[in-house]
């Protein structure tokens, strides 16, 4: 049922695209698949959507890999008339097959607020305690600027809410 969620918080984020906003939606398990732009137009949204519903649970989670790799795409796209961020949905640890948290700090800090890039990151994390390392998610976000928030029903709604108003 963690998928689902995930699914519906992209569906709730992606229909309420304005016409100048663009997302990229990377899926990633044991591994990252190239990012699909979206772009707020119906015919974007559309795309978007027919992305979400095909995401698939297939094991394994390369969570920090795929942190470093939406990064270094973000840096290779930034947008100056933009807020430039990443947000992380997981239900998963780090499955250990790729970078450390330590490394990937590291990576993080060079793309943070405090440089010209100002990338923030912002993460959410599916399922029971457990499932997912929150003290990971909460490490990621406050490297650059952001913030963490577990994804429950009673809180979905707001945090889409909430970074709807930061970009």
């Amino acid at each position: 049922d963690k998928l689902p969620a995930v699914q519906n918080t992209l569906q709730m984020y992606i229909n309420n695209l304005g016409p100048r906003d663009r997302i990229a939606l990377i899926d990633f398990d044991d591994a990252i698949r190239d990012p699909v732009v979206v772009v707020g137009t119906p015919e974007g949204r559309n795309q978007g959507l027919a992305f979400i519903s095909g995401l698939d649970a297939d094991g394994g989670t390369r969570l920090y890999d795929a942190a470093l790799f939406a990064r270094n795409w973000l840096q290779s796209n930034l947008r100056e008339d933009a807020i430039n961020a990443v947000l992380i949905l997981t239900d998963g640890i780090d499955s250990g097959e790729g970078i450390t948290l330590e490394q990937l700090g590291t990576e993080l800090q060079s793309s943070g607020f405090e440089t010209d890039q100002r990338i923030a990151f912002f993460t959410i994390g599916y399922g029971n305690a457990g499932d997912f390392d929150p003290q990971a998610l909460e490490t990621i976000a406050d490297l650059n600027g952001g913030y963490y928030s577990e994804g429950n029903a009673a809180t979905i709604s707001s945090i889409m809410a909430d970074l709807q108003l930061e970009f």
